[in-house]
């Protein structure tokens, strides 16, 4: 992933202040990792990524963001 996109371990407020949400979930069902991003064309390169790799957006279908996030994905 890393190869794709510049990436830097940020604080809480630093990922929720950005423009656009995006939740990890683990096998449990947890959002385990929260990944904020800052403009439209690396959020659709980021999603178009993770749905590359076999992820799943649960929020695919919805008409906004749920839960703060504008898409959570999963196996």
């Amino acid at each position: 992933m890393t190869d794709k996109f510049e990436m830097q371990a940020g604080s809480a407020s630093n990922v929720r202040n950005a423009r656009m949400q995006v939740g990890l979930r683990n096998s449990k069902g947890e959002i385990y990792r929260e990944v904020g991003i800052t403009g439209l064309s690396e959020f659709l390169s980021f999603v178009q990524y993770l749905q590359d790799i076999g992820l799943v957006d649960e929020l695919a279908a919805a008409s906004g963001p749920r839960g703060g996030y504008d898409a959570i994905f999963g196996a």
